[in-house]
């Protein structure tokens, strides 16, 4: 497989837009593929994703995240937004929320401090997941 990427956006258009495990294989054996793992060509690739578009994914990732630890921040950040906790998903909102805190842009810290930033935020969502899970508001 050329694009490690690849199977992660697969598996979260697929959480996304609810697809059991038996229709996703379906999917997958339309295509002549067993399995995300047998990608060999970003063609194979594109044609699972129309696939999940036609299904209503929308694959967002704005073009200024720089590394793995501000990519999966970024996902936190839109989960609080659908559960309410966050007014603006917009990524300008995300970066003024990362100089705020971390008092620079994610990419620009040390290794150590961009983890601390994303367990942060990732605590921030798990909270506020538990107490909607409780019934409670977010």
């Amino acid at each position: 497989m050329k694009n490690k990427n690849w199977i992660k956006i697969i598996h979260i258009a697929k959480a996304k837009v609810n697809m059991s495990d038996l229709n996703y294989r379906e999917m997958l054996n339309g295509l002549g593929l067993t399995s995300a793992k047998d990608i060999t060509s970003k063609k194979q690739f594109d044609k699972i994703m129309e696939a999940f578009q036609k299904l209503g994914f929308k694959y967002e990732r704005p073009r200024g995240i720089k590394n793995k630890y501000e990519s999966k921040a970024y996902y936190y950040w839109c989960e609080l937004y659908k559960k309410g906790a966050v007014k603006d998903k917009s990524y300008k909102a995300f970066k003024a929320y990362q100089i705020r805190m971390e008092h620079n842009e994610i990419g620009k810290l040390k290794e150590e401090d961009q983890v601390h930033f994303l367990e942060a935020i990732k605590k921030w969502y798990l909270r506020v997941k538990k107490e909607e899970d409780k019934g409670g508001n977010s």
